[in-house]
């Protein structure tokens, strides 16, 4: 199931929804993709030779779950996913969306999932070790060498950034003098990535997807006065995200893919702030 968690959507299906009320929002999705799950007793070779009839490639695919990626034309992904959902051997074809959205049962799972994922760093921001923590990301930085290191480096210290970030606002601790810091990271793990390869990229995309999750979720912990910088760390995120799914053929361009990118996070923020009012009230 793993591979789910990269997937950028949990669908939203009928039924009871919560007091607060979810509207019939409809989200963007990828351009040129479906999803397409296939019936348990069905083969990978099966797939892909029922692909492999209709001439269609696919994409990081997750067996284990019986699910492919299909690449379609732009444009008629729904008319594939009337013929490949008529197939006796597939179990469904969706939409590939881009917007985090809620579950079935509307409990939120993948903020609660990011919110556990970037909770607990190894060395808390305020203790008083921290220092000498830092000092050693330092050295290990300065001796690590060659693009593929040196990005995957930067991967880890920008999530002990945001979980350092998401700690203290989970304990209601100043976080303004932090977010520059965890700007900074964005920013430089950004600059380290060389690569090329549309798995690479995906795999960055999906990162940065995650990383603004994380801060809308700080978002609505901190006070007035930190939430400007927390939106202008969060505007990088979307900026980087962006700049990948342009690469990815997701958008035409950087502009198209920015304006989207922003109205997903206005629909992401409003979640964000009702996952939060119904864990008070479950709480």
């Amino acid at each position: 199931m793993k591979y789910l968690a990269f997937i950028s959507i949990i669908f939203i299906m009928s039924g009871v929804v919560l007091a607060q009320g979810i509207g019939d929002t409809q989200y963007d999705y990828k351009k040129g993709e479906i999803i397409t799950g296939f019936n348990d007793n069905v083969s990978y070779d099966e797939a892909i030779e029922l692909l492999n009839v209709y001439s269609l490639n696919y994409t990081n695919s997750s067996w284990d779950d019986k699910v492919l990626i299909v690449i379609v034309p732009r444009g008629k992904e729904q008319q594939w996913i009337k013929e490949l959902s008529e197939q006796s051997i597939v179990k469904y074809a969706e939409l590939n969306y881009l917007a985090v959205v809620v579950s079935e049962n509307s409990d939120y799972n993948e903020f609660q999932e990011v919110e556990n994922e970037f909770k607990t760093p190894e060395i808390a921001a305020d203790h008083w070790m921290y220092g000498f923590k830092r000092f050693g990301e330092s050295v290990t930085s300065l001796f690590t060498f060659g693009d593929s290191k040196r990005t995957a480096l930067n991967y880890k210290l920008l999530k002990e950034r945001l979980s350092e970030l998401n700690d203290l606002a989970q304990r209601d601790k100043d976080v303004t003098f932090f977010i520059e810091d965890v700007r900074s990271q964005i920013e430089d793990t950004n600059s380290s990535f060389k690569f090329s390869d549309s798995e690479s990229i995906r795999n960055s995309s999906d990162f940065f997807r995650e990383s603004s999750l994380v801060l809308q979720l700080v978002y609505q912990k901190v006070p007035d006065k930190a939430k400007i910088a927390i939106q202008n760390a969060l505007n990088k995120t979307l900026e980087i995200k962006s700049q990948q799914d342009v690469k990815l053929g997701i958008y035409d361009d950087f502009t198209q893919a920015l304006r989207k990118e922003n109205e997903n996070s206005i629909k992401v923020r409003d979640d964000a702030r009702k996952y939060y009012s119904r864990k008070n009230i479950t709480n």
